[in-house]
């Protein structure tokens, strides 16, 4: 008796699902077919509110910035600051700039109650003074307050120096100068003489600075002794012979 194999069915292959999936997304490229998006539903009540709302906000948002700026206006007012005085020839320059420039339209100057003009170059500012005393510098709001800083100027030397004398050795004449105590100081390289009636240089014999004196022969035709300080302020004396 023989014993027979009993035919069995082949296996079922499993299929892969990785190689599925990348089976499906080639054939899809290479057909261009791109999956469909789920189409969204647009809220159309709330972009007509919106829409409604919007100008509405801004408006109010203006208003609330327009509210503020005023506020800051009478709580804060601008003021002068970084205030420097530097020297010139005739005088000095008063620098300076001012707090919160965005609400400043206008800056103006007067010392003594006299206007000076205003420089300015980005957001600082200079007048240029001569003399001593009260310089008000004036801020004006682009709503029209004004606002004014007042500062004394002194110590500023705008005075000639002074004759204090004269007396002749011989042919020789000499002319005693002051400046004062608080005067810069006088310019000896400046002093000279001249011929009043033509302005021609009249030859002087030199300075003596130890004694505050200008050394000249004593002219036989009027001329005019001329000297300045190192702040540029000029002395002129008349030398009219037989005086």
């Amino acid at each position: 008796m023989s014993i027979g194999r009993k035919n069995q069915d082949p296996p079922i292959p499993v299929p892969d699902r990785d190689a599925s999936e990348r089976l499906f997304e080639k054939i899809t490229q290479e057909l261009d077919i791109q999956p469909k998006e789920k189409r969204r539903r647009r809220n159309y009540r709330a972009e007509a509110t919106f829409l409604y709302a919007a100008p509405k906000i801004a408006a109010l948002l203006l208003v609330m910035a327009a509210l503020l700026f005023l506020l800051a206006e009478v709580t804060t007012p601008s003021t002068v600051k970084d205030l420097d005085r530097t020297p010139t020839k005739n005088g000095e320059r008063i620098s300076f700039s001012v707090t919160r420039p965005m609400m400043v339209d206008s800056v103006s100057a007067s010392l003594n109650g006299r206007d000076l003009p205003v420089g300015q170059e980005a957001e600082s500012y200079w007048v240029n003074i001569t003399e001593n005393g009260d310089l008000d510098l004036q801020l004006q709001s682009i709503l029209g307050n004004v606002w004014t800083t007042r500062m004394f100027i002194s110590g500023l030397d705008t005075q000639t120096p002074h004759l204090a004398g004269y007396e002749t050795e011989g042919t020789m004449l000499r002319i005693y100068l002051t400046d004062g105590e608080d005067g810069s100081g006088i310019d000896w390289s400046t002093a000279g003489a001249y011929y009043t009636g033509s302005g021609e240089a009249y030859p002087i014999e030199g300075t003596d600075e130890a004694e505050s004196a200008i050394l000249l022969s004593i002219p036989q035709v009027p001329v005019t002794v001329r000297v300045s300080d190192r702040k540029g302020n000029e002395l002129s004396v008349s030398v009219i012979p037989g005086s």
